[in-house]
């Protein structure tokens, strides 16, 4: 049995999250994902053809919920 690299590595560990993965850690839709990116509040990166968001984003994205708490 093969083992996916998100399956070998902690969540925080990884360095990028396809759009339903970071949709599913926030508890949003991927449509709402989308709309963040359309507007410039996340930046959403194609890697081979699948859309990423990296750790640095991830981050970025967390820290503006913690300023407006």
């Amino acid at each position: 049995m093969l083992i996916d690299h998100g399956q070998r590595q902690g969540i925080s560990e990884r360095r990028a999250y396809s759009v339903d993965e970071f949709a599913r850690m926030y508890g949003v839709s991927r449509a709402f994902i989308y709309r963040l990116a359309r507007d410039g509040k996340i930046n959403i990166s194609r890697v081979e053809g699948s859309s990423r968001i990296f750790r640095d984003e991830l981050e970025r994205f967390e820290s503006q919920f913690k300023k407006r708490a």
